[in-house]
This record gives C-alpha cells, structure tokens and sequence, in this order.
C-alpha cells in the first residue's frame, strides 16, 4: 500500500478539498459495490441516492479524507479487476476487501473512522462473496447455480452448447462458463459436468482458483441474463 503515497504523489492536479470516499451497497443488486466521493455529508449523499431506488443503500465503510477524488481513483485501480463495467463505479468484491483497504488509507492518511452507521442486514444465503485470495467449492459452485437457476431458468437454457471458445468469441468475461446439452466425459471416462437440469449441464471440472473465477462469471451472468 505504499503505492498510495506514490500515486497521490503522480498526480498532476491534486485536490486539498475534504471529502468522503464511501462504499455501499443495494440489497436490490447486492451483488455489486459502490465506491464513490461526495463533499456533502454521507447523510445527504445517501438522501440523494435512495430516492431512485426502492430500497436504501447500506454502508459498507467511509473515510473522510483530503484529495478525496485521489484516494477514490487509488480505489478503483486497486480494485480494477473486480470493476464490473469500466464506466461505472460498481465492483463485485466482499465486503472484507474494501474494509481492509479502507482501514489502510485510514492508518496512511493518519486518522480515524469519523463516521459510524449501522448497517442493514441483508438475506445474502444465495450469494458467496468472494475474491481472489477466497476458495470456492465445487459444490458452492454448483449450489449457487442451482439456486440461480431455479429463480431464472431461462438464462442458462440459452446457451446450452456454448463452450470457452465461443464464449471467448463474445465475451471475454464469461470465458470459464461451458454449457452443454449431454453429459461431458474426459479421456478416463470421468464425469466433468454437473445436471442441474435435463439437456442443462454445466462444466465443473475447474482449478481451485479457476473454480473462483467461475462463480465471479456465473454471478454476472445471472446478474446480466445475458452474456452481452
């Protein structure tokens, strides 16, 4: 984390304006994180925001900073490969990561939490958070689609007989779902899918951090409907 002093340090116009930088999240999508900056309190920010959702955003951490818009663009380059689209501000990644990244600008920046806010419960049974350094199951990976797919069962139906390379071909993104019609065998005879429905079988013959990258491709997958 040293590079947070280099990367302020890089920057050609530094802002001395105090400021929040925040990471929430939405029960409706809980999937994703917020990480954003506001001037103005974290009471009227979240004003601002839940009158166009139709439940409240929660608080995962906030730390009020000067060169809040630094500290926010050090943020999102930590988080890079967790951002879900690179125009928007949302990531999937756990709520343990961004508390652990907050702590470390608050100990850099020399102070300590000022803002204290109860967070909301969320029913998350269907989602595991998760990122690099966590170790998914088989069988949370496959739990976890089962779960998806009974909610939607459309989605998957729709790619059934799309492997890598295809899913490579128009998404970059989805490159470990493998979906196929018939049960798929290795050279030995095993067994490399897994039915979670007739003609619906999904590859689950993953690496353990292969494994990981799945569950992140299938959570966006669900998330979307689409692989577009």
């Amino acid at each position: 984390m040293y590079g947070f002093l280099n990367f302020c340090r890089k920057e050609e116009e530094v802002v001395k304006e105090e400021g929040t930088v925040y990471a929430i999240r939405n029960p409706l999508f809980r999937m994703y994180v917020k990480i954003g900056i506001t001037s103005d309190t974290m009471k009227k920010r979240l004003f601002s925001l839940n009158t166009s959702v139709p439940k409240d955003f929660e608080i995962i951490d906030t730390v009020r900073v000067k060169n809040y818009k630094t500290v926010e663009k050090l943020l999102h380059t930590l988080f890079k490969e967790y951002r879900y689209n690179e125009s928007r501000e949302f990531f999937i990644v756990s709520d343990d990561k961004i508390k652990e990244h907050f702590s470390y600008i608050r100990e850099l920046a020399g102070i300590e939490e000022n803002i204290s806010l109860t967070r909301l419960k969320v029913n998350s049974k269907s989602v595991i958070e998760t990122d690099k350094h966590e170790h998914i199951t088989r069988g949370q990976l496959v739990e976890f689609i089962k779960e998806e797919h009974d909610k939607n069962p459309g989605i998957l139906r729709k790619y059934i007989g799309l492997n890598s390379s295809k899913v490579s071909a128009r998404n970059k993104n989805f490159g470990k779902i493998k979906i196929y019609p018939i049960p798929k065998l290795a050279g030995n005879g095993r067994t490399m899918t897994v039915a979670i429905e007739k003609d619906i079988n999904v590859y689950v013959n993953y690496s353990s951090f292969d494994i990981s990258q799945a569950y992140r491709q299938y959570q966006l997958l669900f998330l979307r409907g689409e692989l577009e």
